[in-house]
C-alpha cells in the first residue's frame, strides 16, 4: 500500500478549485465596501426621517395644543358683558411726533456758514484775478507781436530805401568818375562866388553836381524821426574831403536850432566815410572841402 505526504495532496489541487478560491478572495473586499456604503446610506436616511418626524410632531403638538390653551380663557370671561365690535370702536389717536422726529421742510431757509461764504468769496476772487492776469498776458503778447510786425515792415522799408539810395549814389559816382565832358568843362581859371562853397575857381556846374552827389550819399544814412522831417530845419556842416573821396573831418558851422537834427546830420556823415573823388579843378578839390547845407 502506497503512502502520500501532505505536499503531494497539496500539489494535486485542481486548477478549477484554485480559480474559485482566487475569485472568492477578490469578491470579498468588494462585498465589504458595498455593504459599508449601503449601511451608511441607510443610516443617513433613517436619521433624516427621524428628524422630520420629530419636527412634524413638534409642529402638530404646538398647533393642536393652542386652541386648548385659548379655550381655558373662557372661564375668566363674563358672558353677560356686551360683545364689542372692534371694527366700530374708536381709533386711538397716535401721539404727536417729537421735535427730533419732525424734519424741517426742504425749502426752509438756513443761515449761511460765514466761514464757507468767506472761502467761496476768496475762491471767486482768485479766479477773477487769474482771469484778468490771463487777459493781460494775452494783450501783451498781441502787442508784442504787433510791434514786431511793424518793426519788420519798417526794417524792410528802410532796407529798400537804402538800396535805392545806394544805387543812385553808385550811378552818380560812375557818372563823375567816367565822364570826360565834366572834366574838360571845369578846366581853366573861371572865377565863381558860389553860395555853398568857399572856392575861388572852378566850374560852378560841376561843383554843384558833386555837392548834390555828396548830399545824396550822406542822406542815404539819415536816421531822423518822422516828425522832424516835416520841420523847416537846415544844418550847415563844413566837410573836409581828400582827393580820393575819403571824409577827413566834419564840423557843424551853423546849427538848425534842433540838437537832435544836428546830431543826426553829423552821425550820417560819420556813417558815410567814403565819397567819390572831387572833380579836378573845382574849388572843393582845391580847398579840400566845402560847407554844405542839409535839410530833412
Amino acid at each position: 500500500m502506497a503512502t502520500h505526504t501532505v505536499d503531494d495532496n497539496f500539489l494535486k489541487i485542481t486548477p478549477r478549485a484554485l480559480g474559485i478560491s482566487l475569485l472568492f478572495h477578490l469578491l470579498l473586499p468588494i462585498l465589504f465596501v458595498t455593504s459599508s456604503k449601503f449601511e451608511f446610506s441607510r443610516f443617513n436616511t433613517l436619521k433624516k426621517k427621524t428628524a422630520e418626524e420629530i419636527y412634524q410632531s413638534y409642529v402638530q403638538v404646538d398647533v393642536v395644543a393652542l386652541p386648548e390653551k385659548v379655550g381655558m380663557l373662557d372661564e375668566f370671561v363674563d358672558p353677560s358683558l356686551p360683545v364689542v365690535d372692534k371694527s366700530k370702536a374708536p381709533s386711538v389717536p397716535e401721539p404727536p411726533p417729537t421735535a427730533e422726529e419732525v424734519a424741517p421742510p426742504k425749502d426752509a431757509m438756513t443761515m449761511p456758514d460765514p466761514a464757507e461764504e468767506a472761502k467761496k468769496a476768496e475762491e471767486a476772487k482768485k479766479a477773477e484775478a487769474a482771469r484778468k492776469e490771463a487777459e493781460e498776458k494775452k494783450k501783451k503778447e498781441l502787442a508784442k507781436k504787433e510791434a514786431e510786425r511793424k518793426k519788420r515792415e519798417a526794417d524792410a522799408k528802410k532796407a529798400m530805401e537804402d538800396l535805392k539810395a545806394r544805387m543812385e549814389r553808385e550811378r552818380a559816382i560812375k557818372d563823375l568818375a567816367g565822364g570826360k565832358e565834366g572834366r574838360e568843362a571845369i578846366k581853366g581859371n573861371i572865377p565863381s562866388k558860389g553860395t555853398s562853397t568857399r572856392g575861388k575857381t572852378g566850374d560852378l556846374a560841376a561843383q554843384e553836381r558833386y555837392i548834390a552827389t555828396v548830399k545824396s550819399a550822406i542822406k542815404s544814412n539819415f536816421n531822423v524821426f518822422e516828425w522832424l522831417k516835416s520841420k523847416a530845419l537846415k544844418a550847415d556842416v563844413r566837410i573836409e574831403i581828400s582827393s580820393t573821396g575819403a571824409i577827413v573831418s566834419r564840423e557843424l558851422v551853423k546849427s538848425s536850432g534842433n540838437a537832435r537834427y544836428d546830431s543826426a546830420v553829423l552821425q550820417s556823415i560819420d556813417d558815410t566815410k567814403q565819397l567819390p573823388p572831387p572833380p579836378e579843378g573845382t574849388p572843393i578839390a582845391e580847398e579840400g572841402g566845402a560847407t554844405i547845407g542839409f535839410t530833412p
